[in-house]
């Protein structure tokens, strides 16, 4: 993978689905670094399968926690995430309540 730029298409507490076109095999451990807003963490993760998400392929991670701070600090990423994507849904349906 080098050092290529990948977009994370979808994130949980457990892992990533990045929209990777090059091949990897399921299994290789891959390092990320995953940036939101003023939050930042580098983690190793597993290859753990090969498809495609909302019609983009690439291949889906599980990261490989190395303690427990690291998984805490993944999860404020994660929550800040959702907590983000609600506030914008919340907002779109407020514009279309408006505009209708």
């Amino acid at each position: 993978m080098g050092n290529a730029y990948t977009e994370i298409l979808n994130i949980s507490q457990t892992g990533v689905f990045i929209n990777y076109k090059g091949v990897l095999d399921v299994g290789t451990i891959i390092l990320m670094n995953i940036s939101y807003k003023d939050m930042n963490i580098t983690i190793a993760g597993e290859v753990k399968s090969l498809h495609a998400f909302n019609g983009e392929r690439g291949i889906g991670v599980k990261f490989s926690f190395t303690n427990i701070w690291e998984n805490l600090y993944v999860r404020k990423i994660v929550r800040e995430i959702s907590r983000d994507i609600k506030l914008i849904d919340k907002a779109k349906k407020k514009a279309q309540k408006m505009a209708a």
